[in-house]
């Protein structure tokens, strides 16, 4: 299959391509928004409607903690599930974002 070329162009770059005085920790974040951009074209191309059960739909708020001691900074987004009756669940915003980041990113817009 041959996608059309504006959506090779939106790809981040691959890793093997990146500087290599850059740290480990961006080299592991562009890698997982290369993934997360081929999970997303593998579900437009191939739906699985399992899997929207098991994806949030929309995230109702935020709450930010910071431990007194460290200042360390946790985000907890309040999400809701497609079923109207499961309960709303708390995920950390680390959580969501390896599952699905474009939820978030969408709440933050």
């Amino acid at each position: 299959m041959v996608l059309p070329p504006d959506i090779h162009t939106e790809f981040p770059l691959p890793v093997a391509s990146l500087p290599p005085n850059t740290s480990s920790i961006y080299h592991s974040e562009e890698l997982r928004g290369y993934h997360a951009h081929l999970d997303r074209l593998n579900d437009m191309f191939h739906p699985d409607p399992e899997c929207n059960l098991w994806t949030p739909t929309t995230v109702l708020s935020h709450i930010v903690h910071t431990n007194p001691t460290t200042q360390q900074r946790r985000v907890y987004l309040k999400v809701q599930w497609p079923d109207e009756e499961a309960p709303r669940q708390v995920l950390s915003l680390d959580t969501l974002r390896l599952s699905d980041p474009w939820l978030y990113i969408r709440y933050a817009y």
